[in-house]
């Protein structure tokens, strides 16, 4: 099950989180599949990501 409210500091957090990882990941020897599965998992946090950002600063402005 999916969170569907955000506050601002917890996108920070889950930006950082995204961050991170990708980072962590670029100094680990994968191979090609694996590669393909953390480069699709990562685009789908961002967009998760996304969408949660863009959904408080909706609610924000119209609220």
């Amino acid at each position: 099950m999916f969170k569907t409210e955000y506050n601002y500091l917890e996108l920070k957090q889950i930006q950082s989180a995204i961050t991170s990882t990708k980072d962590s990941l670029t100094q680990v020897s994968l191979t090609t599949e694996q590669q393909a599965n953390v480069n699709n998992a990562m685009s789908a946090a961002h967009v998760v990501y996304q969408r949660a950002h863009d959904y408080v600063f909706y609610r924000r402005k119209n609220c």
